[in-house]
């Protein structure tokens, strides 16, 4: 895969996680965290990555207690992954 989100920990977490990102080749990272109505709650990170793995930090701290989903969009692609918050 060119990229993928592996995990994310702590999840459940209460004020921050990091996800951990794999890329199979250079390419430019946008990651998006939405509620579960679809709303943006926050844009954490547009910014190119060489391959590898990569650790992204988020801070939770402002957000109410709830499910949340981490979009992470490359050249190739998307995937969401599901964030808890405690």
């Amino acid at each position: 895969a060119q990229f993928a989100i592996e995990s994310a920990a702590p999840n459940p977490f209460q004020v921050r996680t990091t996800l951990h990102v794999r890329l199979g080749v250079p390419q430019r990272l946008h990651l998006t965290v939405y509620d579960t109505q679809g709303r943006l709650v926050a844009d954490v990170l547009n910014a190119a990555h060489p391959s590898g793995r990569h650790q992204i930090e988020v801070d939770g701290s402002r957000w109410p207690v709830g499910v949340y989903f981490a979009r992470l969009s490359t050249e190739a692609g998307e995937q969401t992954f599901k964030l808890v918050k405690v």
